[in-house]
């Protein structure tokens, strides 16, 4: 089971050397969390992407499964990642 299921604030996004989506999320959800970097899969970074640029600039939230819960020395990785309407 996922540590974060539900709503986040996303302040930025980018693509790290190894060809991976990297967000900055604030989770609204409980259990909420601060910013925090996050990841997304090699496999899923084009996806991502291309919510995460949509999401900041359009100003909306996005839906996301994170695990592990983030905070300092994880590494989290998102799943399920949408644009809320």
């Amino acid at each position: 089971m996922a540590d974060f299921d539900g709503t986040c604030e996303i302040r930025c996004a980018g693509v790290t050397g190894d060809g991976r989506a990297l967000l900055e999320l604030k989770g609204n959800s409980p259990p909420a969390f601060d910013w925090s970097w996050v990841n997304s899969t090699p496999e899923s970074t084009r996806e991502v992407m291309t919510v995460a640029l949509t999401a900041v600039a359009s100003n909306k939230l996005v839906y996301c499964t994170i695990t592990p819960l983030p905070m300092p020395g994880t590494s989290p990785i998102v799943a399920n990642f949408a644009l809320v309407k």
